[in-house]
């Protein structure tokens, strides 16, 4: 499932939490304009390169089973049938 929604708050959180974990090492030890020309090089790289994409969006979070109202319909109707020893 890849968006190319620039506002994705999953999406704008993973390529973040990647380019923290990227650049930390650099930190106090590189210059901050260096830092920030790699960060901002990460950044691009993350949201446009389709292999990077990949990877990020299979770090993003599996959609609850929770939130589908077809399933929680269904298990209902089913738990329903039962409680009135109708067809199973």
């Amino acid at each position: 499932m890849t968006t190319d929604d620039p506002e994705d708050p999953v999406l704008e959180a993973a390529i973040e939490a990647e380019i923290a974990r990227a650049i930390g090492p650099g930190e106090g030890v590189l210059p901050p304009e260096i830092l920030d020309e790699l960060r901002m090089l990460l950044r691009i790289g993350l949201r446009h390169h389709p292999g990077a994409r990949e990877l990020l969006d299979q770090l993003r979070p599996a959609p609850s089973v929770e939130q589908s109202d077809k399933i929680a319909t269904a298990a209902f109707k089913g738990r329903k049938k039962a409680q009135k020893g109708g067809a199973r």
